[in-house]
């Protein structure tokens, strides 16, 4: 059920359907000398959950937007001693939900130097946290870039429309949530920094090269 997507990295990729478009969802597991972090967990099934704990202590489990929270709760009720990470916003949609900490500048759980989060500034009703698996070189997101190539149908137009069917980029729905764009772009200024080539996204497929090219076509950077 869980794919390897690299030493100590896995995802798994699961059904969405919203307004008859396939978008499918996605939640990626890191493991960090032993511990667990879950990046915007799906329904915790018996099976998945049993995979998930032979990987070892869950001990993060990471709300990584505003919009990407249903789950958490269950799997708070599975692993009551793991930390909730969340989003800004996640409080308030989910009052029932024992957060740790929100992610915000100088906030952030300790995962050590192999995991980087970074929230992204000037979108008050997403709040997107990026996380960078460093060994494996993996940029981690949920909707800050969608990527959907060789569909069919209704969701095939979708993504052509959007653009998302030839590469990973970021849809007009997402960019009209920008409210500062200078924030927004300030706040994004550490991704120059970080090394990666490979992007998750939660819609839907995994871009194994030329993530870094992508996002910087998305954002102006003049390397």
């Amino acid at each position: 059920m869980l794919q390897l997507l690299a030493p100590e990295l896995w995802t798994i990729a699961v059904p969405l359907s919203l307004l008859g478009l396939q978008l499918g969802g996605r939640m990626v597991i890191a493991r960090v000398e032993g511990d667990v972090l879950v990046h915007s967990p799906v329904k915790p099934t018996p099976e998945l959950l049993a995979e998930v704990r032979a990987l070892g202590r869950v001990r993060w489990i990471l709300a990584p937007n505003d919009f990407h929270h249903l789950y958490a709760s269950a799997w708070q009720r599975e692993f009551p001693d793991a930390e909730v990470w969340a989003s800004p916003g996640v409080g308030r949609k989910q009052p029932g939900l024992t957060i740790s900490g929100v992610v915000a500048d100088g906030a952030a759980p300790d995962c050590g130097p192999d995991l980087k989060l970074l929230p992204v500034a000037g979108m008050p009703s997403s709040n997107e946290i990026l996380l960078l698996h460093a060994p494996s070189k993996t940029l981690i997101t949920t909707d800050f870039l969608f990527y959907m190539p060789g569909r069919t149908g209704l969701t095939g137009g979708f993504a052509w429309m959007y653009g998302i069917d030839k590469g990973p980029t970021q849809t007009l729905l997402f960019r009209s949530l920008i409210r500062d764009r200078q924030a927004f772009l300030r706040s994004l200024e550490p991704l120059r920094g970080w090394d990666f080539d490979r992007v998750t996204m939660t819609h839907n497929d995994v871009a194994e090269h030329g993530g870094r090219a992508a996002i910087g076509a998305v954002l102006g950077w003049k390397e």
